[in-house]
């Protein structure tokens, strides 16, 4: 990329005798200021401006003093531009109240002052006030901190004002005091809400005198928000030194310094913040890759798009004394691997760095060089990914052997940039600035071939067109010059013509298109030709555009077509076949031979085969009756595959309409009606009246419908519809499994397996002497499952269930429920809310939960089910308790219990008793409490090495009697057998498997095993304490 410098313009008309302190910035309306100051033989010193056009052209033609007040010297000049298009200027020098104070004046885009007097910063004139810097806030305002040196009875440290845009103070008529000992540089900016923050340096009494970065967050009005020691990776007793704060984009700041970091004693490190001071991370990033020598004096750049470029000086992996740069996102991930090389040539020592961010998207690095052959500047732009845009040093400045150097930047609106530096010569410090525009070389694309199928559209990608470009700019559109005459090529399925422009992004998205026209292929059906566009622009006669036309050979490859498998409708009878041959169902445009190869049943009943001749063939008589009417019918879908025998199918489905021919539906009147059904599987409705049904030998339906009926079911797995408790079921023994559904209270009659009770009234279901399933609906229901072994679910509502004799099942489902088991050993599957009561010396009885639960009287069992964190209490009984996969809190109280933690990292607490605790995989935490307990470990990986997955036994006691039972664990995996573990105290491992010792580590004791002889422990368990292990301590 070539860069265009404007003609050299020399600046000041009074030419200093030492190097001038100077500064520069952009105006809203495209120019830019430089002040500078600067000392005469005589020894004085003021503080002068010249403001330029856009071009670089003056805009004022003469010097313009900036402090009124003529008097003393004044120096230290710096510059913050206001938006309403002027700027303001602040110093440091004698003012009209202080001999060394802090001044500032507001000037117009033209260079005229808005004032006719300075406007005086600090109120405090003790000690010296000196390296004030300035910025505009978002309201208008502006905030001027500086330097203050220790006085009679004042420390050194920081201050600051507030003032509103015309210049009137509104932080209160006493300057803003931060103390801080011995502050070396400091640095501030404006945040989006209004306020502004602060970093410095430099030890205060609350950092115990180690030199810090700390951030400070002040509102519009310069009162304290937050107040922050910036967060340091190598510890509390490491220091840092020249901080650097940028706002971003998003409203948040990015803080950069140099200082200590782990492995790097002089480096580089970064923290990213929201707008309320938020760090973005833990601990600071390290920004410098390479941490050979010293990395220091970072400088911080917001870009366009929201990331931010860091810049440091001194050794990097390239130069010994160089400049090295990051690019990070907004939020802090780095946009390219290691770090940027900034300067190219590595001849003498690269110092004075600046960056400015450009309104490109980029930002471009100006420095000076000190070498054998003098002074010179050097100025290099980059991409915002910080790819160079020229591949060398640009010469700013011809080497000289007097000093030059101080390069100042300021961005320009179209891209460009102005630079000022500073150049003794024989009569004299020389202030020089130039515009430098950079000029966008063309890119090139690329023609190919590519490869397509035929009757298949080829979507392009943005790779397909070759594109490259020197200057590191990114592919903007394809100009299209021609387009293939055989097929469509289109962008969202609209034609693409000659001459269109196709941006990148649709090219990513996959709108542009080609599909050759049907069944033609081959090399010769078209070719695409085109020129690709970056995204560098033409300002200053740059090319955009690449100036060959490249082309994009299409090569279709011919395929075989899939076959047409048709949707196809017929009917036929309940006792039919229906069969299909392929030549009736589907066609191929290839002419290939078809065949059916699969077909299945989607929705519906009876089978479907493909028989030897690959004919399809639907049976609707095979599976169980379905009861179809005379007059009746039925739909069966069935989808079928085709396949031409050279990988094409095609699927389809036939939709069958299966109609009844033997009155399977038997149906009564309104009157007293009997119905006997038929050896298959009958629908039997009585309708009105006092019915009696009887179903016959088939799994029958049979409802009587209103009245008082009688029902009867004979053989088979009956289903009776009930609606008045004076309904009778008659049911003969070992006739099948039979279910009354009932919309009424009811007690199911001898030889009937399953009661449901259907609809929303609170209704009762009892069972009988058989094991029942007796199920609620979703009202408070109270169900009896009498003797038998039963299954009793509650369904909705909070109902009340009772178990009777038998080892019975008892769900409440949803709602608070009341559980009765009585006498057996039964099963409680509870929720939140139940309540299970049980008589004691009643069986062996479990509660199931999905939730915390605490085990009511004479109840022996717990087991939690399920991923959640739930707790598990015991009674006074000796309890088992299991626990789940979530990390479970799991207590014995009273009892000898037996505790199994199950999966995650849970805690166990035996209380009272000798209780025996499983902790189970995860980090568990197991206490016996009182009692002779046993801690038992069945797997390696139940508790690891690694103290994320290893176990603590909160209170060992020999004294109690307590035993480490590590019988489940084969001590050495080598071999077949199941060996025990060999204790050997505190000795170390000697590469015996199966050995088991004990160290103390801390204020604990931690026992090891080694069960691959590796001479490396292969699980651990912790023990709260200091304790003395011996052999009769374990179960090995």
């Amino acid at each position: 990329m070539g860069i265009i410098g404007g003609e050299l313009l020399s600046v000041n008309g009074f030419l200093a005798q030492v190097p001038y302190q100077s500064d520069i910035v952009t105006l809203a309306d495209g120019g830019f200021v430089l002040a500078w100051s600067g000392t005469a033989i005589s020894g004085t010193a003021d503080v002068t401006l010249r403001v330029f056009n856009a071009d670089g052209s003056l805009r004022s033609l003469v010097d313009v003093p900036a402090n009124g007040d003529l008097a003393g010297q004044q120096a230290m000049p710096r510059l913050t531009s206001l938006a309403g298009g002027g700027f303001a200027v602040v110093w440091a020098g004698q003012t009209a109240g202080d001999e060394a104070g802090i001044a500032f004046r507001i000037f117009d885009a033209n260079g005229t002052p808005q004032s006719a007097t300075d406007t005086l910063v600090n109120v405090d004139t003790d000690g010296i006030q000196s390296a004030p810097q300035m910025t505009s806030l978002a309201d208008g305002g502006l905030v001027v901190a500086w330097q203050t040196s220790a006085s009679s009875d004042m420390p050194s440290g920081l201050s600051l004002r507030v003032f509103d845009k015309e210049g009137k103070a509104r932080s209160g008529d006493q300057d803003v005091r931060l103390d801080v000992a011995s502050v070396g540089t400091f640095s501030m900016a404006a945040l989006a809400g209004g306020g502004f923050v602060v970093v410095h340096d430099g030890a205060a009494s609350e950092d115990g005198g180690v030199p810090r970065v700390r951030m400070r967050i002040f509102d519009s009005s310069g009162s304290v928000k937050k107040d922050a020691i910036v967060p340091i990776f190598a510890g509390d007793g490491a220091s840092q030194a020249r901080p650097v704060v940028t706002a971003l984009a998003d409203g948040g700041f990015v803080v950069a310094w140099d200082g200590q970091r782990n492995g790097d004693s002089a480096g580089i490190s970064l923290q990213v913040y929201d707008p309320d001071g938020t760090a973005s991370a833990s601990t600071d990033f390290s920004v410098n890759e390479h941490s050979g020598g010293d990395q220091l004096s970072p400088l911080v750049a917001a870009l366009k798009d929201g990331g931010f470029v860091v810049l440091w000086s001194g050794e990097t992996a390239q130069d010994g004394a160089g400049l090295a740069m990051q690019v990070y996102n907004a939020d802090g991930k780095t946009r390219m691997a290691g770090d940027i090389p900034v300067n190219v040539g590595t001849a003498g020592v690269q110092v004075d760095p600046f960056v400015v961010a450009l309104a490109g998207g980029g930002f471009a690095v100006a420095w000076t060089t000190q070498g054998d052959d003098g002074y010179s500047v050097s100025l290099r732009v980059f991409n915002a990914t910080g790819t160079a845009r020229m591949s060398i040093d640009e010469p700013v400045a011809k080497a000289s052997a007097l000093v030059q150097g101080a390069p100042k930047i300021a961005a320009l609106d179209d891209g460009g940039l102005a630079l000022s530096w500073q150049a003794s010569e024989d009569d004299g410090v020389h202030l020089y600035e130039k515009v430098y525009r950079a000029v966008n070389d063309a890119p090139t694309g690329e023609s190919k071939t590519l490869h397509v199928k035929e009757d298949s559209p080829y979507v392009f990608k943005a790779e397909d067109f070759g594109f490259r470009d020197a200057n590191g700019d990114l592919l903007k559109a394809v100009h299209i010059s021609s387009v293939p005459v055989n097929g469509a090529l289109t962008l969202g399925g609209r034609p693409v013509v000659p001459g269109q422009m196709i941006s990148a992004s649709d090219i990513e998205a996959g709108k542009l298109a080609w599909k050759a026209t049907a069944n033609l292929n081959g090399i010769a059906l078209g070719a695409l030709t085109f020129n690709v566009v970056d995204t560098g622009g033409t300002d200053f006669d740059g090319r955009d555009t690449d100036p060959i036309t490249r082309k994009l050979t299409l090569d279709v490859a011919p395929v075989n077509d899939n076959p047409n498998a048709r949707a196809l409708s017929a009917s036929t009878y309940e006792n039919a076949v229906y069969k299909v041959e392929v030549k009736d169902a589907a066609a191929d445009v290839d002419r290939d031979e078809l065949s059916m190869i699969k077909a299945r049943i989607v929705s519906g009943f009876g089978s479907v085969m493909i028989d030897a001749k690959k004919m399809l063939i639907y049976n609707p008589t095979v599976g169980p009756n379905q009861n179809i009417g005379d007059g009746e019918s039925r739909k069966v879908v069935i989808s079928y595959t085709v396949s031409d025998g050279k990988g094409g199918t095609s699927t389809a489905t036939i939709t069958l309409t299966v109609m009844g021919i033997s009155p399977d539906l038997f149906s009564g009147t309104s009157g007293n009606d009997k119905l006997t059904g038929s050896i298959h599987g009958d629908l039997m409705y009585g309708k009105g009246g006092n019915d009696t049904l009887i179903g016959g030998k088939g799994n029958d339906l049979i409802d009587g419908g209103s009245g008082i009926d009688t029902l009867k079911g004979e053989s088979g797995d009956e289903t009776y519809m009930v609606d008045d408790t004076r309904d009778m079921v008659v049911e003969a023994a070992n006739a099948g499994t039979d279910t009354v559904q009932a919309s009424c209270s009811y007690t199911l009659g001898a030889n009937i397996e399953k009661l449901v009770l259907l609809g929303s009234g609170k209704y009762g279901g009892t069972g009988n002497s058989l094991a029942n399933a007796v199920t609620g609906n979703a009202a408070a229901n109270t169900l009896k499952g009498l003797g038998g072994n039963d299954l009793l679910l509650g369904g909705g509502g909070n109902d009340r269930l009772e178990g009777g004799d038998g080892n019975d099942t008892l769900d409440g489902g949803a709602g608070s429920d009341r559980l009765y088991g009585g006498a057996g050993n039964d099963l409680y599957v509870v929720s939140a809310g139940d309540i299970v009561v049980e008589l004691r010396g009643a069986g062996t009885d479990t509660v199931q939960a999905a939730c915390s639960y605490a085990l009511t009287d004479n109840v022996e069992r717990l087991l939690l089910t399920g991923l959640g964190n739930h707790a598990g209490t015991g009674n006074a009984l000796s309890n088992r308790i299991t626990g789940s996969a979530g990390a479970n809190l799991v207590k014995g109280m009273d009892g000898n219990d037996l505790l199994d933690g199950g999966s995650g990292s849970d805690r166990l607490y035996g209380n009272n008793g000798n209780d025996t605790l499983e902790g189970g995989a995860g980090a568990d935490r197991l206490s016996g409490g009182a009692g002779r307990d046993v801690f038992v470990f069945r797997k390696v990986s139940e508790t690891t090495v690694a103290s994320g997955g290893r176990d603590t036994v909160l209170d060992f006691s020999r004294s109690d009697g307590d035993l480490i039972d590590l019988r489940g664990i084969d001590a050495r995996v080598a071999t077949s057998a199941d060996n025990a573990f060999l204790f050997i105290g505190k000795s170390g491992f000697g590469k015996h498997a199966g050995e088991l010792r004990y160290q103390k580590s801390g204020s604990d004791t931690l026992l090891s095993g080694d069960v691959d002889g590796d001479g490396k422990a292969d699980f651990s368990i912790l023990f709260s304490g200091i304790h003395t292990f011996g052999k009769a301590d374990f179960l090995l």
